[in-house]
């Protein structure tokens, strides 16, 4: 008898409306709760993020059978559209930074995370992109390609929820891509 397990389901094939969004905000507001008792809330977030990112590829990759990418551009596309997509629910727009090779920004111009989100009161700061940088850094990581990724919001107006993520690859995954292609 064949039993159903939820590993076994490939996360790409699933239905948007399987989860939904108020419990994602629900979730991510008791992170960021859990977060703000910490000494350092932005690195925290960083932190599970960075967690949860290893284990989103891990998953992607043994449901899916995915090759391993050994280009940056490739492992970019594959964060931005497959990654983002299941996870945020939309693609992300991927930009070369001007002249600097090393240098990428990952663009959500309606960031689900931050659609109910408020500023907190008093004088702390809460920076909602920082969980999504650390899965971004931890997709990255795990897939050899060391990088820091950092998250920016571009407008103050609560109601543009626009984020930036600026992706900065460490020399050596450009150069292992070089020794590698040719």
């Amino acid at each position: 008898m064949e039993e159903n397990q939820l590993l076994d389901h490939p996360l790409s094939k699933k239905p948007r409306s399987e989860i939904s969004s108020s419990s994602v905000h629900y979730m991510f507001g008791s992170i960021l709760q859990y977060c703000m008792a910490s000494s350092n809330p932005m690195e925290k977030q960083y932190e599970i993020g960075h967690r949860i990112g290893s284990r989103v590829l891990l998953l992607l990759t043994f449901r899916d059978k995915l090759k391993r990418e050994i280009k940056v551009v490739n492992i970019l596309s594959f964060i931005s559209q497959q990654c983002w997509r299941i996870l945020f629910g939309r693609q992300g727009d991927l930009f070369k930074c001007g002249d600097n090779q090393n240098d990428y920004m990952l663009t959500d111009h309606k960031f689900m995370l931050t659609k109910y989100c408020h500023e907190p009161r008093g004088d702390s700061f809460i920076d909602y992109g920082a969980f999504a940088a650390g899965i971004i850094e931890g997709i990255l990581c795990d897939a050899e390609f060391p990088a820091t990724v950092t998250a920016h919001t571009l407008n103050p107006d609560p109601k543009d929820r626009t984020v930036t993520f600026l992706i900065k690859f460490f020399p050596e995954a450009l150069n292992r891509e070089t020794k590698m292609t040719g």
